[in-house]
């Protein structure tokens, strides 16, 4: 958790996590005021920054603040690490999840999409079809049989485009709403929920309403109707079910936080002249971080599961590379079996690794 503030000479200083999260949201800015004002365009080179990239960015001046908060609570980290490596099922499980996310980030540059009519149906490695129904062989011709090969090992769909290609630019989509979502939603949530919870009287009477009022509203409604007036975008869907999303997040960290708040050591912080900062920095986040593990390990493949079910309702961009996209699109066996697979393991392994983490951080586990 990040250390909000540094208390030297009577005057709490920006903490080194706060300080990098400040600069990379200046750097974020930056970028975009010159991409606005003066790239117009490519920012560098051929890269046209999108409005999800844009918010991948923003995501990433959280991820960098708490790698900097982790890393000044080596102990705790090494502790809460030892405790998550003892559940093998959560290891794998990271193993998948983080392999996922690394071939979301840098898989597109490597083996990007192409288009290839040419080498359009082309069968998997180990599979063959007729030459009739290939306009041409990749691969070895036995008896007028069209044999998969390596350059295509997942096969082509209809449009000539590498089915592995296709996986890999989906894992970068499922990789951007995590972040997003994992960095910006939960935070808002946590926030939310941690001062209805801990003030109570008319704050939490505010939040509460509030989650009530927006969990009455179904995002997919508002989504079609906000698509059915203007562009279909994968920002649009992310901001949308992001803020339609975090209500029940903040409503168990609330829970949480109320079950705490009268608790002996709270009590005695309190007493001690703690202000309401230093109580929910100190003593209630560290303690409700399992709660907040337990939120974004079911909020992220939600997400990703939501937007491959919108893809597949067709309610997103046709240009979109996403797993829904691929499923929706494919006319043949092996074309959206590889993007299934991603979806399932993309999902299942962030629950794992969710409540490995949920268990690990748990004080009433210590051994």
């Amino acid at each position: 958790m990040l250390d909000w503030s540094d208390e030297r000479s009577g005057f709490d200083w920006p903490s080194p996590a706060v300080t990098t999260f400040l600069v990379g949201v200046a750097a974020v800015s930056s970028l975009y005021l010159y991409d606005y004002y003066v790239a117009h365009v490519y920012l560098v080179g051929q890269w046209k920054v999108s409005p999800l990239e844009w918010l991948f960015l923003l995501s990433l001046s959280v991820f960098a603040a708490l790698v900097v908060a982790t890393a000044r609570r080596r102990r705790d980290a090494a502790r809460v690490w030892r405790r998550f490596r003892t559940d093998t099922g959560a290891v794998v499980a990271l193993f998948v999840f983080t392999s996922i996310v690394v071939i979301g980030l840098f898989g597109p540059y490597v083996r990007p999409v192409t288009h290839n009519l040419l080498y359009a149906t082309q069968p998997p490695l180990f599979f063959e079809r007729s030459m009739v129904a290939v306009p041409s062989c990749s691969g070895r011709v036995v008896e007028g049989q069209c044999h998969g090969s390596l350059r295509f090992p997942l096969g082509t769909d209809r449009f000539g485009r590498d089915v592995l290609a296709l996986t890999v630019a989906g894992a970068r989509i499922a990789t951007l709403i995590t972040f997003i979502a994992g960095l910006l939603v939960v935070p808002l949530a946590t926030v939310v929920g941690l001062l209805a919870g801990y003030r109570g009287g008319w704050v939490d009477k505010i939040a509460v309403t509030g989650i009530d009022a927006q969990q009455t509203v179904p995002a997919i409604i508002v989504y079609v109707l906000i698509v059915s007036l203007s562009n279909r975008s994968l920002a649009l869907f992310v901001v949308l079910f992001g803020l339609f999303s975090w209500g029940s997040a903040a409503r168990l960290i609330r829970s949480e936080t109320r079950q705490r708040r009268e608790l002996g050591y709270v009590l005695a912080a309190r007493n001690l002249g703690g202000d309401t900062g230093h109580l929910l920095r100190r003593h209630l986040l560290p303690n409700v971080s399992n709660a907040v593990v337990t939120v974004t390990a079911h909020l992220v493949p939600i997400l990703v599961l939501t937007e491959a079910a919108i893809a597949f309702l067709d309610l997103t961009n046709p240009d979109l590379l996403s797993w829904g996209r691929t499923v929706v699109s494919a006319q043949h066996w092996w074309v959206p079996l590889p993007a299934v697979i991603a979806l399932v393991a993309m999902a299942v392994s962030c629950k794992l690794v969710g409540d490995g983490l949920r268990d690990a951080l748990d004080p009433r586990g210590e051994r």
